[in-house]
């Protein structure tokens, strides 16, 4: 069941907390973009149809919630970057001081 925690091999010692905002990030990406897809299958068949908009409505809102499932994905992966970049820098100090 490790593999469904999103940026499990990345560990870190001083920025835990940053390591766990982009641990939900990535699940809520996750989400939106399921959800997305779903919202945008979902539209033809009328299963969605808001009345008085439409198809059009849906497909643009399931778009608007992939952009926003995108971003929320790559804030994730620059947050665990930011966070395996720190655990490197500090691994390399650690073993420059013995």
């Amino acid at each position: 069941m490790k593999w469904l925690v999103p940026f499990h091999r990345v560990t870190s010692t001083h920025l835990g907390l940053g390591l766990w905002v982009a641990r939900i990030l990535a699940w809520v990406g996750f989400l939106l973009l399921a959800a997305a897809v779903v919202m945008f299958l979902m539209a033809p068949s009328g299963a969605l149809r808001t009345p008085g908009f439409g198809i059009p409505l849906q497909h643009v809102s399931a778009f608007i919630m992939a952009g926003w499932a995108l971003a929320a994905l790559l804030l994730s992966s620059v947050l665990a970057a930011l966070v395996g970049i720190e655990e490197g820098l500090r691994r390399t100090a650690g073993s420059n001081d013995g």
